[in-house]
């Protein structure tokens, strides 16, 4: 009897090992012999494929960590890195490498009271080698990028080997990883190949090797200990034998309530550091347990807040919603997820965009791993919910629709959320467009001894962080400790107070426009004067929106590169209030705003004579009445045609001195060495100046994942005034 043949989509017949076609016309042959010939040679790419899969994995992932050290360090040479966690690291790193085991000044108690994570002493000897943050950099990117490994493993186990090629390559290019590893460094990221081993060795049935990966976890940082205690929920639906269930929760239950202990001593606090960020549940577990019964409203109405909304709804189309159709593998996520949901302000876009996802991910990637090998077996249909049920049937039935589906989802959320993109678009405008702001901190940080004890604003604390004393600039103008209500004062003599004024920019979207917070911004410069005087603490070096305070006596150290030479650079004064309105170069005589005119302007000495263009004014301005809102200077760089080809904006005073601060009739001058890009400097070319208020903003992270003023929305106050032409 004539075995019947299977028709196939498309004109294709099975016949056991053999194809035939059957074309409808002349026309569909050309396409079917493609499809035949694609088709045949299947099964040897399949073997090829099979055959390689270690040398692909290898190859995958060490591409993956060559693109992402050279992403890192360019980051870091161009002064990317302002979000205060990889200068922290670097820090306790550069202190523990030299005796101070986690030893930390930015934050004023040891590192210990940020966090419990004694596997950093296990990468300290290779931090000696080489005692830099970039170090540190490498270490991250490799380690993220060696977790595609134990991930193959569990996936070649549950299902096959090509399998495990696709699930590798997916994690390897998926966006939420590359934000792990950009944002900063942390230790967290070691969890993700450990809770893959972990699960490798729960898989292969290795108890060596899985009590080992438990005990790495909860020592990599104190709360993965919830994470390990909740996986031992896992053997234990699946009626393991007791060692596997028992372990994982007794040792998570022993370490963690110690461990906030130690870190709760460590850190001078009242209670568990983090748990400000909860404070509204309650300050005690009986109160927080409390508000949960007697408050289930408020509970519910922070859970499910528009961010939080956006955070889960993200994280699981991004996924394809796939690893719900798996929750078994997700149960050691519930106590990482309840975390974000119950903070305070909800959750939103950074947490997509920093590194906590690190406990999430790959649970999320084991699931999907077992919803691929039931698809694969098709059970039956009565032990499936509905919704599943017709997912995998759909899967099965319609896969040259569905599969794209999904490789489309994940596409869209490489071009969306990976930093990638956004790194190759900076990269290109600054190839384009050089930014002489790096070459100014290059020169500037080459005149900072490494013995002085150092105040630095954020996007140069990273690079001044290998040191025994180093503060952050941001506590001394907020005058709170982190996470507290307590004062925060620097007592230590400071040699040098390096201020980029643009982080006054940053405090004011920061603290200014967020509600509760407008202290910190108001008294900032109060602050900062008062700290400038009892240090005896002047400007020695002011170059477009950065200043160098030394201590008076040392002022006249500083050297500035100009070109192969070296020359010693004088004091200079950022502001001067004056008695009577002084003689004046240009007058100008017109009201930039209700409260504040611009008198006119003189020319500055070049005391630093740069190898970058500058236009040095002395601002001298009237004030007509104390404004009650901060205005900020914008200069803009504009052709015959009157187009804007460059602008940037400039606190008033460099912040030090804020308009808020000024007094009626006070004549005020406001001495700036503005640096213009050489591309923009060409004749016909005029600079303008103008008052401007911000309407809106928020400091967030930008596509490099770095802290940075988005969405910005100004208004002029008055009209502008030209100061230069070329």
């Amino acid at each position: 009897m004539e075995k019947r043949k299977t028709p196939v989509r498309g004109g294709l017949f099975f016949n056991n090992n053999s194809y035939s076609v059957c074309a409808d016309t002349k026309a569909d042959v050309t396409l079917i012999d493609m499809q035949t010939a694609t088709i045949r040679a299947y099964p040897k790419i399949k073997a090829w494929f099979q055959t390689h899969s270690v040398w692909i994995v290898l190859t995958l992932t060490l591409t993956y960590a060559l693109i992402f050290i050279v992403f890192a360090i360019w980051k870091y040479i161009n002064f990317h890195y302002d979000a205060l966690d990889l200068a922290i690291y670097n820090q306790v790193f550069w202190n523990t490498a030299h005796g101070k085991l986690f030893g930390l000044t930015i934050h004023p108690h040891s590192y210990l009271g940020d966090h419990i994570e004694l596997t950093l002493l296990l990468f300290a000897p290779f931090y000696t080698i080489f005692q830099h943050p970039i170090t540190l950099l490498i270490i991250q990117t490799l380690w993220i990028a060696s977790a595609a490994i134990p991930l193959f493993w569990i996936a070649q186990k549950i299902l096959n080997k090509l399998w495990a090629l696709l699930f590798t390559a997916a994690y390897l290019a998926n966006a939420f990883i590359h934000n792990i590893n950009t944002f900063e460094f942390h230790m967290l990221p070691l969890a993700l190949p450990l809770l893959f081993i972990l699960y490798w060795a729960y898989e292969k049935k290795n108890f060596r090797i899985y009590l080992l990966a438990i005990i790495l976890l909860i020592f990599t940082r104190e709360d993965i200990a919830l994470v390990t205690f909740f996986f031992g929920f896992l053997p234990l639906l699946e009626k393991k034998q007791k060692r596997w269930w028992l372990m994982p929760m007794i040792l998570s239950a022993l370490w963690f309530p110690i461990a906030l202990k130690i870190t709760t001593l460590a850190s001078g606090y009242e209670q568990y550091k983090f748990a400000y960020y909860y404070g509204w549940l309650g300050t005690t577990p009986q109160a927080i347990i409390q508000t949960f019964f007697t408050e289930p409203t408020k509970v519910l109405s922070y859970v499910f807040q528009v961010g939080n909304t956006f955070f889960l709804i993200t994280i699981l189309l991004a996924f394809a919603l796939l690893p719900l159709f798996k929750m078994k593998y997700l149960i050691p996520t519930i106590p990482i997820l309840a975390q974000f949901l119950l903070l305070g302000k909800g959750s939103g876009s950074i947490i997509l965009e920093t590194h906590y996802l690190t406990l999430i991910i790959p649970w999320f990637f084991i699931s999907i791993i077992h919803v691929v090998k039931e698809w694969q077996m098709q059970p039956k249909p009565s032990q499936m919910w509905p919704i599943k049920r017709w997912v995998l049937q759909k899967l099965r039935s319609e896969p040259s629709i569905a599969i794209p589906i999904i490789i489309t989802i994940f596409i869209y959320t490489f071009f969306t959320m990976s930093p990638l993109p956004s790194a190759a678009q900076t990269f290109v405008r600054e190839i384009r467009n050089p930014n002489p702001k790096k070459a100014i901190q290059d020169d500037l940080l080459k005149n900072i001894r490494p013995t002085d004890v150092v105040v630095s604003s954020y996007n140069t604390l990273t690079h001044l962080s290998s040191r025994n004393t180093v503060y952050s600039l941001h506590y001394l103008w907020t005058g709170k400790k982190q996470l507290s209500d307590e004062p925060y004062w620097i007592n230590t003599p400071v040699d040098t107070l390096y201020y980029d004024s643009e982080n006054f920019l940053e405090y004011y979207f920061h603290w200014k426009k967020n509600a509760g917070f407008e202290n910190f911004f108001d008294q900032g410069d109060n602050r900062m004067r008062a700290f400038l005087s009892e240090q005896k603490l002047v400007p020695s070096t002011v170059i477009d929106d950065i200043i160098v305070f030394r201590r008076a006596e040392n002022a006249q150290a500083d050297e500035i590169s100009v070109k192969n030479n070296k020359r010693s650079v004088e004091p200079q004064n950022i502001y001067t209030l004056y008695q009577n309105i002084p003689k004046m170069k240009k007058t100008v005589d017109r009201k930039l705003s209700d409260e504040i005119t611009l008198l006119g302007w003189n020319r500055l000495n070049q005391a630093h004579r740069l190898p970058y263009k500058t236009i040095s004014r002395s601002l001298i301005w009237r004030v007509e009445k104390t404004p009650e809102n901060t205005p900020f200077l914008r200069l803009q760089v504009r052709n015959p045609k009157k187009q804007i080809l460059y602008q940037k904006f400039y606190a008033l005073g460099y912040g030090v001195l804020p308009p808020t601060e000024w007094k009626q009739g006070d004549i005020i001058a406001t001495n700036y060495w503005f640096v213009i890009p050489e591309n923009f400097i060409q004749s016909g070319n005029i600079v303008t100046i103008n008052l401007e208020n911000f309407e809106s903003g928020t400091f967030t992270l930008d596509g490099l994942r770095s802290a940075n003023i988005t969405e910005m929305k100004t208004k002029p106050t008055g009209p502008a005034v030209p100061i230069a032409r070329f």
